[in-house]
């Protein structure tokens, strides 16, 4: 799996071959991946050291959000 995209627990990932050799990858978080992701907002609000990246979430960066769930984890640990 590609590191940038551990940090979720799962995603569908699906793929298109592009003209010219390309390849188009899209990622969408499925309901283990929102929950993962609704009790990390929660922590961040009852312990404000835990960062929260709204405006990352909200623009769906699917890599994005998964690198910085890696950081808190490796910073603060998981309660998986």
């Amino acid at each position: 799996m590609n590191p940038a995209i551990q940090g979720l627990p799962s995603c569908l990932l699906t793929s298109q071959q592009i003209p010219g050799g390309g390849l188009s990858i899209q990622l969408y978080p499925v309901d283990e991946s929102f929950n993962k992701i609704k009790r990390w907002k929660q922590l961040s609000e009852t312990r404000p050291e835990i960062p929260f990246p709204e405006e990352v979430f909200n623009s769906q960066d699917w890599y994005e959000v998964a690198k910085e769930l890696r950081k808190v984890e490796n910073e603060f640990g998981s309660d998986d």
